[in-house]
């Protein structure tokens, strides 16, 4: 509930309003900075000065909403390209457009889940993506085509719960570690 805030050269900035979500900072030139709200807005900021809503529901053509913390990542190599993980993927290719109405975003999948929590690209190879809804995990190996692929990787996980983190590997393209949540419950024998 505290919004977002930067430290840049001494001194501390708030960039950000609301609870504050998910943070990147382009890494290229690290003027530009994206902060995000609950199911998806994200805003960009350059330096310390809000410069308006790029993604969202009704947002640019983004025609849904995701989870309470939506998942977003800067592609590995071209800081003009996001992705997003709401029900599906959306990618833009021009998210430092001068005028933030100008940018355009496009649905690169058909996974239509419950909401992603969990998205991560691989350095080794960036067309390879993954996104997680739950305990579904997915991998794309041609995130940047104009008709991106999906598997279902799922049949190779354990059931031990909701999927809380990925990383893929640096460099071997076909590593990705994941954590996943285990629920424990604890019952009462009262016979």
């Amino acid at each position: 509930d505290n919004g977002t805030s930067v430290y840049d050269d001494g001194t501390w900035y708030a960039i950000g309003g609301g609870d504050g979500m998910e943070c990147a900072v382009d890494p290229t030139d690290a003027m530009y900075r994206y902060t995000s709200l609950y199911y998806g807005s994200i805003n960009r900021v350059y330096n310390t000065t809000g410069q308006g809503t790029i993604a969202g529901n009704g947002v640019n053509g983004i025609t849904e909403e995701g989870a309470w913390v939506t998942p977003f990542l800067i592609d590995e190599n071209d800081p003009n390209t996001m992705f997003i993980g709401y029900k599906n993927v959306w990618r833009s290719n021009n998210i430092k457009a001068s005028n933030i109405n100008t940018i355009l975003w496009e649905k690169i999948s058909e996974l239509n889940t419950s909401n992603m929590n969990e998205l991560e690209q691989s350095p080794a190879n960036t067309d390879i993506l993954y996104a997680a809804s739950g305990n579904t995990l997915y991998r794309c190996n041609n995130a940047h085509a104009e008709y991106p692929n999906w598997l279902n990787l799922s049949s190779n996980l354990p059931n031990t719960g909701a999927i809380a983190d990925l990383e893929a590997h640096p460099f071997l393209e076909d590593v990705v570690y994941l954590a996943q949540n285990k629920k424990v419950y604890k019952s009462t024998d009262q016979g």
